[in-house]
């Protein structure tokens, strides 16, 4: 990790911050770790593991936004843990938007880290997260 931005890697809400979130999530070695909690919005930094994902869940009133800033994975989401209708191919620069009550996994079946940051709203997780591995 590169120490000149390890001391950035915490959470600043609900305060007003500028940051660099790309160089931000290429550096963060955490599965998950919150960046800013406000009151109605969360942004956390993700990095998936190759041959590791971020596990099928849903978020029964929040709605999320997942932006890959490097790394590919794949996308199953749908209204059913059982029926995920929705498949597909993300890379570097993609966002993908999960409705409330959605249904969702990502997977990086690759062998390089897949690094995102997520936006949720409204919040997801406790002020300061910070995940070394998946639970």
């Amino acid at each position: 990790m590169n120490k000149d931005f390890e001391k950035y890697l915490k959470d600043y809400g609900p305060n007003q911050v500028e940051l660099p979130i790309d160089k931000l999530a290429e550096i963060n070695p955490y599965f998950r770790l919150s960046l800013w909690t406000g009151t109605r919005l969360q942004v956390t930094l993700m990095d998936i593991k190759p041959n590791q994902d971020v596990g099928l869940e849903k978020h029964e009133e929040t709605d999320q936004l997942l932006f890959v800033v490097s790394g590919s994975g794949d996308v199953y989401s749908g209204n059913t843990k059982e029926d995920l209708k929705f498949k597909c191919r993300v890379d570097s620069g993609d966002m993908i938007a999960v409705p409330a009550n959605t249904w969702h996994n990502l997977v990086n079946a690759t062998n390089k880290s897949l690094k995102l940051y997520s936006i949720y709203a409204p919040i997801e997780h406790p002020f300061g997260t910070k995940e070394v591995e998946k639970p």
